[in-house]
């Protein structure tokens, strides 16, 4: 069976306070409040199901934003960082998203799920590369976290071993660099991550030993990427800020539950 579907939806987002301001230019970047945004969204999708086998998923969309509020993260040798609140300007995104669900067999699930973004400036009145003017070198600048490409595709399986069943999992996933500010200063690399898990658990639930393993890959990962100022007083200091993520990670857990 085989549904489409289209949605239309029409949203307002009210001007906000930045309480937390602290650039010395009150004048043109002082505590708001910003102006309204308005985002206008457009999708058109199915959804199919094959019964017991599986089912089928998917979508395209549109959507623009009027008026887009960002939060503007800046590097300053005063302060450290500012995080101004602005209508930087207008954003159009497009995109498609498939998901799928399988059973290879009574017993083995396959999951897979991608995912395509394209956002870009429509129309820009903030100045983001701090040059002093919003003109086509801002327009040019990715949206902030945003990754292009995502995908990932795992399997699960269940195996009954008299009154135990051992619940065995493998996962990859994929999400492509994407740019942490708008000035695209700071950015997170292309990531993938491998993961996989036996679980072991009895009939009444009571007992779950349990084998995993996260970031098998050991691929390098941050949680997040914050610019830096060029100097702070007169110390150089310039680049971004960016705290690691753990690397591969292999463990055991004994879990008992009062059922």
């Amino acid at each position: 069976m085989c549904r489409f579907y289209f949605r239309l939806s029409n949203n307002n987002r009210s001007g906000v306070y930045n309480l937390r301001n602290t650039n010395a230019d009150v004048i043109n970047f002082g505590p708001g409040p910003t102006d309204e945004e308005q985002v206008d969204s457009y999708e058109l999708g199915f959804k199919t199901d094959f019964g017991g086998f599986g089912r089928l998923n998917g979508a395209v969309y549109y959507t623009t934003l009027k008026d887009a509020q960002r939060a503007v993260l800046e590097a300053d040798p005063a302060s450290g960082l500012i995080q101004t609140f602005r209508n930087a300007g207008d954003i159009d995104i497009y995109g498609g998203e498939l998901e799928a669900n399988f059973a290879l067999s009574d017993s083995l699930i396959l999951t897979a799920n991608a995912g395509y973004t394209h956002a870009e400036w429509d129309s820009l009145q903030s100045d983001l590369t701090g040059d002093g003017v919003a003109d086509g070198k801002d327009e040019n600048l990715e949206i902030s976290s945003v990754p292009k490409w995502t995908y990932s595709l795992g399997l699960n399986h269940d195996l009954q071993l008299g009154d135990w069943n051992l619940a065995s999992r493998i996962n990859y996933a994929y999400r492509d660099k994407m740019y942490t500010t708008d000035n695209n200063l700071g950015y997170l690399d292309s990531w993938a991550d491998l993961t996989a898990g036996l679980d072991l658990s009895s009939g009444n639930g009571e007992w779950v030993f349990s084998l995993y393993g996260k970031n098998l890959l050991d691929e390098t990962n941050f949680g997040q990427d914050t610019q830096a100022p060029a100097t702070i007083g007169s110390v150089p200091l310039g680049g971004t800020f960016a705290p690691m993520q753990k690397g591969r990670t292999v463990g055991v857990q004994l879990e008992y539950n009062f059922v």
